[in-house]
């Protein structure tokens, strides 16, 4: 199974680094950016016939390393490889 973690700042977090990207692309003349967001992509393999295994683990990674869920929010994919 594949698994996909995206990792991205809760909307009420103030993101200098995503307001500075979409101010510079504004200026190079890209306009209507609503909800421009810079994140983080977490991709990786496991071979486990439990979906719902698979999910816990990614979950319980993300809570112990991967995420600050004071400011970040996270959001899991599973996709089967056939």
């Amino acid at each position: 199974m594949k698994v996909i973690i995206n990792i991205f700042p809760k909307p009420d977090v103030l993101d200098p680094e995503t307001e500075a990207i979409k101010n510079s692309l504004e200026l190079l003349g890209f306009k209507n950016l609503n909800q421009f967001t810079l994140g983080k992509k977490f991709t990786y393999n496991v071979e486990d016939k439990s979906k719902k295994s698979v999910y816990n683990n990614a979950e319980d990674m993300c809570k112990k390393l991967l995420v600050n869920c004071v400011i970040e929010d996270y959001k899991i994919t599973i996709k089967e490889e056939i």
